[in-house]
Protein backbone atom coordinates (compact mmCIF):
# COMPACT_ATOMS: atom_id res chain seq x y z
CA UNK A 1 0.00 0.00 0.00
CA UNK A 2 3.31 1.99 -0.10
CA UNK A 3 3.58 3.05 3.51
CA UNK A 4 6.99 1.80 3.72
CA UNK A 5 8.67 -1.00 6.28
CA UNK A 6 7.52 -0.79 9.74
CA UNK A 7 10.61 -1.12 12.23
CA UNK A 8 11.07 -4.73 12.61
CA UNK A 9 11.73 -3.94 16.43
CA UNK A 10 8.08 -3.01 16.41
CA UNK A 11 7.29 -6.02 14.25
CA UNK A 12 8.65 -8.31 16.91
CA UNK A 13 6.96 -6.64 19.57
CA UNK A 14 3.95 -6.74 18.39
CA UNK A 15 4.20 -10.33 17.05
CA UNK A 16 1.53 -11.45 19.93
CA UNK A 17 -1.00 -9.59 19.09
CA UNK A 18 -4.59 -10.17 16.46
CA UNK A 19 -3.64 -8.85 13.06
CA UNK A 20 -5.80 -5.64 13.41
CA UNK A 21 -4.59 -4.28 16.45
CA UNK A 22 -1.01 -5.32 15.35
CA UNK A 23 -1.49 -3.16 12.15
CA UNK A 24 -2.78 -0.39 14.29
CA UNK A 25 0.45 -0.52 16.78
CA UNK A 26 2.71 -0.65 13.70
CA UNK A 27 0.70 2.32 11.77
CA UNK A 28 -0.23 4.74 15.22
CA UNK A 29 -2.41 7.71 13.53
CA UNK A 30 -3.67 5.39 10.42
CA UNK A 31 -7.36 5.45 9.85
CA UNK A 32 -9.92 2.67 10.38
CA UNK A 33 -9.93 1.72 6.56
CA UNK A 34 -5.99 1.26 6.36
CA UNK A 35 -5.89 -0.55 9.14
CA UNK A 36 -8.67 -2.85 8.15
CA UNK A 37 -7.57 -3.28 4.22
CA UNK A 38 -3.92 -4.23 6.00
CA UNK A 39 -4.88 -6.96 8.50
CA UNK A 40 -7.27 -8.02 5.82
CA UNK A 41 -4.35 -8.26 3.47
CA UNK A 42 -1.99 -9.91 6.31
CA UNK A 43 -4.61 -12.49 7.26
CA UNK A 44 -4.99 -13.57 3.55
CA UNK A 45 -1.04 -13.62 3.21
CA UNK A 46 -0.74 -15.71 6.77
CA UNK A 47 -3.34 -18.14 6.94
CA UNK A 48 -3.55 -18.96 2.97
CA UNK A 49 -2.94 -22.72 2.42
CA UNK A 50 1.07 -23.25 1.87
CA UNK A 51 3.85 -25.94 2.83
CA UNK A 52 4.68 -24.28 6.04
CA UNK A 53 8.22 -23.28 6.45
CA UNK A 54 11.51 -25.79 6.92
CA UNK A 55 11.96 -26.12 11.25
CA UNK A 56 14.61 -24.36 11.54
CA UNK A 57 12.45 -21.08 10.59
CA UNK A 58 11.06 -21.62 14.15
CA UNK A 59 13.40 -23.45 16.40
CA UNK A 60 12.24 -24.71 19.51
CA UNK A 61 13.73 -22.99 22.62
CA UNK A 62 16.35 -25.11 23.47
CA UNK A 63 15.35 -27.53 26.17
CA UNK A 64 12.03 -27.07 26.05
CA UNK A 65 10.55 -30.45 24.65
CA UNK A 66 12.13 -31.93 28.10
CA UNK A 67 10.42 -29.37 29.44
CA UNK A 68 7.30 -29.79 28.47
CA UNK A 69 7.74 -33.71 29.28
CA UNK A 70 8.46 -33.12 32.64
CA UNK A 71 5.35 -30.84 32.93
CA UNK A 72 3.28 -33.57 31.56
CA UNK A 73 5.00 -35.79 33.58
CA UNK A 74 3.93 -33.54 36.95
CA UNK A 75 0.50 -33.90 35.40
CA UNK A 76 0.01 -30.95 33.89
CA UNK A 77 -2.60 -30.66 31.09
CA UNK A 78 -0.85 -28.46 28.42
CA UNK A 79 -2.37 -25.98 26.22
CA UNK A 80 -0.96 -22.76 23.66
CA UNK A 81 -3.21 -19.64 23.40
CA UNK A 82 -1.51 -18.14 20.08
CA UNK A 83 -1.96 -15.29 18.18
CA UNK A 84 -1.35 -17.71 15.33
CA UNK A 85 -3.68 -19.37 12.89
CA UNK A 86 -4.88 -22.81 13.72
CA UNK A 87 -3.15 -24.01 10.30
CA UNK A 88 -0.02 -22.82 11.04
CA UNK A 89 0.03 -23.82 14.77
CA UNK A 90 -0.81 -27.47 13.36
CA UNK A 91 1.91 -27.27 10.96
CA UNK A 92 4.81 -26.10 13.81
CA UNK A 93 3.66 -28.72 16.26
CA UNK A 94 3.84 -31.28 13.49
CA UNK A 95 7.18 -30.08 11.97
CA UNK A 96 8.78 -30.55 15.62
CA UNK A 97 6.73 -33.50 16.13
CA UNK A 98 4.81 -32.36 19.12
CA UNK A 99 1.58 -32.70 17.74
CA UNK A 100 0.24 -35.21 21.20
CA UNK A 101 1.94 -32.87 23.29
CA UNK A 102 -1.13 -30.46 24.18
CA UNK A 103 -4.59 -31.03 25.19
CA UNK A 104 -6.18 -27.82 24.08
CA UNK A 105 -5.11 -25.57 21.11
CA UNK A 106 -6.50 -21.82 21.29
CA UNK A 107 -6.05 -19.80 18.18
CA UNK A 108 -6.49 -16.48 16.49
CA UNK A 109 -8.48 -17.25 13.90
CA UNK A 110 -10.84 -18.75 16.43
CA UNK A 111 -10.62 -16.89 19.61
CA UNK A 112 -10.98 -13.47 20.65
CA UNK A 113 -6.96 -12.06 20.41
CA UNK A 114 -5.04 -11.69 23.23
CA UNK A 115 -5.07 -9.77 25.34
CA UNK A 116 -9.01 -10.66 25.90
CA UNK A 117 -8.94 -13.95 28.36
CA UNK A 118 -11.35 -15.41 25.92
CA UNK A 119 -7.87 -17.56 24.54
CA UNK A 120 -7.13 -19.10 28.44
CA UNK A 121 -11.61 -19.35 29.47
CA UNK A 122 -12.01 -21.56 26.21
CA UNK A 123 -8.86 -23.65 27.06
CA UNK A 124 -9.96 -24.22 30.58
CA UNK A 125 -12.93 -25.07 29.37
CA UNK A 126 -12.06 -28.04 27.49
CA UNK A 127 -9.55 -29.03 30.16
CA UNK A 128 -12.54 -28.74 33.23
CA UNK A 129 -9.43 -26.38 34.75
CA UNK A 130 -10.13 -23.97 37.20
CA UNK A 131 -8.99 -20.63 37.96
CA UNK A 132 -6.30 -21.41 40.78
CA UNK A 133 -5.40 -24.72 38.77
CA UNK A 134 -4.12 -22.62 36.05
CA UNK A 135 -0.99 -20.93 34.62
CA UNK A 136 -0.21 -18.66 31.72
CA UNK A 137 3.69 -19.13 30.81
CA UNK A 138 4.75 -16.06 27.55
CA UNK A 139 7.31 -13.78 26.33
CA UNK A 140 4.99 -10.67 26.34
CA UNK A 141 2.92 -8.09 27.71
CA UNK A 142 -0.67 -9.20 26.58
CA UNK A 143 0.43 -13.11 27.58
CA UNK A 144 0.46 -11.42 31.02
CA UNK A 145 -2.33 -8.99 31.06
CA UNK A 146 -4.42 -11.82 29.00
CA UNK A 147 -3.64 -14.38 32.30
CA UNK A 148 -4.34 -11.12 34.56
CA UNK A 149 -8.22 -10.74 33.16
CA UNK A 150 -8.62 -14.06 33.22
CA UNK A 151 -7.65 -14.43 36.83
CA UNK A 152 -4.65 -16.98 36.70
CA UNK A 153 -0.86 -17.03 37.53
CA UNK A 154 1.21 -15.32 35.14
CA UNK A 155 4.67 -16.57 33.96
CA UNK A 156 7.21 -14.24 32.40
CA UNK A 157 10.14 -15.93 30.55
CA UNK A 158 13.12 -13.80 30.02
CA UNK A 159 14.29 -14.98 26.47
CA UNK A 160 11.79 -13.30 24.01
CA UNK A 161 11.44 -9.66 22.78
CA UNK A 162 10.38 -7.69 25.82
CA UNK A 163 12.08 -6.47 28.99
CA UNK A 164 11.64 -8.24 32.09
CA UNK A 165 10.43 -4.76 33.69
CA UNK A 166 7.73 -4.83 30.50
CA UNK A 167 6.52 -8.35 31.65
CA UNK A 168 6.15 -7.61 35.23
CA UNK A 169 4.32 -4.32 34.49
CA UNK A 170 1.58 -6.05 32.74
CA UNK A 171 1.23 -8.64 35.61
CA UNK A 172 4.20 -11.15 35.65
CA UNK A 173 4.11 -12.90 39.05
CA UNK A 174 7.43 -14.93 38.37
CA UNK A 175 10.49 -14.38 35.72
CA UNK A 176 11.82 -17.50 34.46
CA UNK A 177 15.32 -16.83 33.02
CA UNK A 178 15.32 -20.42 31.71
CA UNK A 179 13.01 -23.34 30.28
CA UNK A 180 13.96 -25.82 33.60
CA UNK A 181 12.13 -22.92 35.96
CA UNK A 182 9.45 -23.27 34.37
CA UNK A 183 7.81 -26.22 36.58
CA UNK A 184 9.20 -24.77 39.69
CA UNK A 185 7.67 -21.34 39.27
CA UNK A 186 4.25 -23.09 38.16
CA UNK A 187 4.65 -25.21 41.45
CA UNK A 188 5.00 -22.13 43.55
CA UNK A 189 2.57 -19.91 42.08
CA UNK A 190 -0.33 -22.70 42.57
CA UNK A 191 0.69 -23.36 45.75
CA UNK A 192 0.33 -19.92 46.79
CA UNK A 193 -3.27 -19.25 45.40
CA UNK A 194 -4.71 -22.41 46.84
Amino acid sequence: MGLGDPDPVLVRRCAALEPTEMIAALLPGADDWTVKRLAGLYRSAYYQPAPYPHPTAEPLVGGMRDVLAALRDHGFMLGIATGRSRRTLLAMLEIHGLTDTFVTLQTADRCIGKPNPDMVVRAQAECGAARADTVVVGDSPQDMEMAKRAGVAAIGVSWGFYDVAELRRAGAQSIVQDPGEIARAAFDLLEVSQ
